[in-house]
């Protein structure tokens, strides 16, 4: 927001009329920063003109007064919003229909009855006495505003930052993971919010970065087998259709959508893995590369994964979940049943966020 208020400065102390450039300004914003955000664009339209560079097709159709749509560096086309919908920007933008629907609902299933992962009444730096539980096969989202504690439980469940209070159970047996290690040998999954900085390591290759946490799988007696290592890897790049010419290729020339499945492609190599965290997986990601994962999470949930989602929109928390839980200053504030025809509308979340 300080940047955006730079900006806006910038522009308006030039006099006449200036040309405002807004590049992916929502991707890291709460929806209430979102909003008011929208409000200043509203007002500058009488003394200015505004770019509104974004992925998010909701917010382009909301906000925007024409749409020029790119596709492998060039304008494929120009729309106007009242004219279009989400489904037409998507396919003109990636090339292919948008399937069924973009969260993909029509692969989602019950989950079972049984309880894999268990948090009771558990507390650290950011939350107090927070009580939620994810079946196998099941989905749930936490929502909350910045601050509201989700992204600590998060870390908290992953052993990355302590946990003072409560009791955690996998499968019906007490855990406690006082270090990321600890949760990956129990086979628990965690895709952090900043993939540049904790997920992923930059410097590194494909290959690398998606077996580093499970060594034992590509070596031999402590040694690295390359040959392992290269079937594995591969196996997983095909899977999960990442675009690279090989497996070494160094992170960081990938786009974000192909080092996001990299990171996840980290936990999914390990066949003991029962729990994955993720942390608001698809922010900066295109809706091409949101539309895959969105697949990926409704897969490996009917296979029986328990994943705790920490939703980056209101629409990714509703739709992709079999439950919502909200959170607001550190404490669980609802909880709803969310699987299709069940739904809480974004008033009701939002209502137990703020």
């Amino acid at each position: 927001m300080v940047e955006v208020a730079k900006a806006l400065a910038t522009g308006l102390a030039a006099g006449g009329e200036p040309v405002l450039l807004l590049d992916e300004p929502t991707s890291v914003l709460e929806q209430q920063d979102i909003a008011t955000l929208f409000e200043v664009i509203h007002r500058l339209r009488s003394q200015s003109s505004v770019v509104f560079v974004s992925h998010r097709l909701e917010e382009v159709l909301e906000i925007c007064d024409r749409i020029y749509v790119l596709r492998d560096g060039q304008v494929v086309a120009e729309r106007i919003p009242a004219e279009v919908n989400v489904s037409e920007i998507f396919r003109l933008m990636v090339g292919r229909e948008l399937t069924s629907t973009y969260f993909r609902e029509d692969l989602q299933e019950a989950p079972s009855q049984g309880v894999r992962f268990r948090l009771e009444g558990a507390s650290g730096s950011g939350f107090h006495d927070i009580s939620l539980a994810v079946r196998a096969g099941e989905v749930v989202s936490v929502m909350g505003v910045q601050e509201s504690g989700r992204d600590a439980v998060g870390r908290a469940i992953f052993g990355a930052q302590p946990l003072a209070g409560g009791t955690m159970t996998l499968d019906g047996r007490q855990v406690r993971f006082t270090t990321p290690a600890d949760a990956v040998r129990a086979g628990v999954g965690y895709v952090p919010s900043e993939r540049k900085v904790d997920g992923a390591l930059l410097g590194m290759t494909i290959a690398e970065n998606m077996t580093l946490a499970h060594m034992k799988q590509v070596t031999t007696a402590g040694v690295l087998n390359p040959r392992r290592q290269a079937e594995l890897v591969n196996q997983w790049i095909e899977k999960l259709r990442i675009k690279t010419p090989n497996s070494g290729v160094y992170m960081r020339n990938l786009s974000g959508g192909n080092q996001q499945k990299v990171v996840l492609a980290k936990w999914l190599i390990d066949d003991r893995l029962r729990f994955l965290v993720l942390d608001t997986p698809t922010r900066g990601l295109d809706v091409g590369a949101k539309a895959d994962l969105y697949a990926l999470i409704r897969e490996l949930a009917s296979s029986g994964l328990a994943v705790l989602l920490l939703a980056d929109s209101l629409e990714e928390g509703i739709y992709m979940s079999h439950r919502v839980i909200t959170m607001k200053d550190g404490r669980i504030t609802g909880e709803f049943e969310s699987a299709a025809g069940s739904r809480p509308s974004r008033a009701q979340v939002v209502e137990r966020m703020v």
